[in-house]
């Protein structure tokens, strides 16, 4: 059962092999770093690769296929969820996001042959895809930059409802990072209030930042495309309230965003 949906769909190679820890029982979670390299053409028609690092997890069978079959290298399809945990480390609370792996395919062992990529293989390096529907747990922050572009920030909340050994239903809720460019930053700042319903499809993103003299570390969605599902007070999710927005009564159409650079 489930009151919101956050799928992750990653194709990329180990960055290290599998950490195993086993537990009480024979438990076993495998822990591991992966990459997925993205390949887009500028706007001066050169090539340029992109590259972002994900924490996987994974617990028990598939811990121990990653014991058993997976090396720093090897090349993996990996379906899952994702998961916020925090954790002390030098007397400070730290904060880390995971993808907990529900699905597992073997593509290729390190330095296994391979045909030389086609045209289409080459822009198609790695897999980074992401599928949300939640609730805004804030208005959109808007931010405008030189030249007209915007870019709107916020968080949303899915909610996962699920059953123990025992027989009762749980609730488990995870917060994410969304960030919106141009039209959809627009549609943000036009229709989206806290409490709002929305899908979002998108890409997950790693960024640093200074606070407080230490660098912060922080992992983002960055959305592709959005579809307004429902406004404030039309849903029991985490962060809904009982206003009503007039703008977002109704579902919009799906807004995409463009294919060119980005304003860093």
């Amino acid at each position: 059962m489930s009151r919101g949906v956050n799928k992750v769909i990653l194709v990329g190679n180990l960055g290290r092999d599998p950490e195993i820890i086993s537990f009480d029982g024979g438990v076993k979670k495998a822990s591991f770093s992966m990459a997925t390299t993205e390949v887009y053409r500028a706007r001066d028609g050169h090539e340029m690769e992109h590259t972002e690092w994900h924490n996987i997890v994974m617990w028990r069978g598939l811990a121990e296929v990653a014991e058993k079959f997976l090396r720093k290298g090897s090349q993996i399809y990996v379906e899952g969820r994702i998961k916020n945990r925090s954790y002390e480390k030098d007397g400070q609370k730290r904060y880390i996001t995971e993808v907990e792996c529900d699905n597992l395919t073997m593509l290729r062992n390190r330095g296994q042959s391979e045909n030389p990529p086609t045209q289409e293989q080459s822009f198609a390096k790695g897999v980074n895809k992401v599928v949300l529907i939640g609730n805004l747990g804030r208005d959109p922050e808007l931010i405008s930059f030189e030249g007209g572009a915007k870019k709107a920030s916020f968080s949303i909340a899915t909610t996962e409802v699920y059953r123990t050994r025992d027989g009762q239903d749980m609730e488990q809720t995870e917060w994410h990072n969304i960030v919106m460019w141009r039209d959809l930053a627009e549609l943000a700042e036009k229709t989206m209030h806290k409490g709002s319903q929305i899908f979002v499809e998108g890409r997950l993103k790693n960024r640093s930042y200074e606070k407080d003299g230490q660098k912060k570390y922080v992992t983002e969605i960055e959305c592709d495309n959005c579809i307004l599902l429902g406004s404030p007070g039309q849903s029991d999710y985490p962060g809904s309230n009982d206003q009503t927005s007039e703008t977002s009564k109704q579902s919009t159409p799906p807004v995409k965003a463009p294919e060119d650079d980005l304003p860093f």
